[in-house]
């Protein structure tokens, strides 16, 4: 029995077919990934966006989001070590914000504002009344990414700390 021509068509391009099955199989397994990696914070909010550093030894935790937007406020967290709050008044804590930091991020606002500044080298440092009865004493700093990349860091530290690294991918 003869083969019609049509099926001969079909037979010769089942090679191409395959590379085609194969080609949108990946699509549809890049597409889900994305979908699912987005649903879990890598574009923004979620678990995979938040993140939070600490240096041992530093007296200083740092949360903050690791996918950031150029140019897009985000909140950094400050909170200091329970172990260095005494009783008694306010107490004066300086935090300094490296210079890679401060090429990386435009800080917009501090809370609370800093009772005074002053420049250590090419760092930037605020002198901050903290009450002792606030547990744990926090601070909120507000700042947006002045450009978009993969490798956006700096380091934020107390003197005679050492330093806690800030990393974050910013998205355009």
């Amino acid at each position: 029995m003869d083969i019609p021509p049509p099926i001969r068509e079909i037979d010769a391009e089942a090679g191409v077919q395959r590379r085609i099955w194969l080609a949108s199989r990946i699509a549809w397994g890049a597409m889900a990934a994305a979908l699912l990696l987005g649903a879990a914070g890598l574009f923004g909010d979620g678990t995979l966006a938040e993140a939070e550093a600490s240096a041992p030894g530093a007296s200083l935790h740092l949360r903050y989001d690791r996918f950031q937007r150029a140019d897009a406020m985000n909140l950094f967290t400050l909170v200091l070590d329970k172990r260095e709050e005494g009783p008694g008044e306010e107490r004066e804590v300086v935090l300094c914000f490296d210079r890679p930091f401060l090429k990386e991020w435009r800080v917009s606002r501090l809370e609370p504002a800093p009772e005074r500044e002053e420049a250590r080298g090419e760092d930037w440092c605020g002198h901050f009344l903290i009450d002792p009865a606030v547990r744990p004493a926090a601070l909120r700093l507000w700042a947006a990414p002045r450009s978009s990349g993969f490798a956006r860091g700096g380091a934020i530290y107390r003197p005679g700390h050492p330093p806690v690294p800030v990393g974050a991918v910013v998205w355009p």
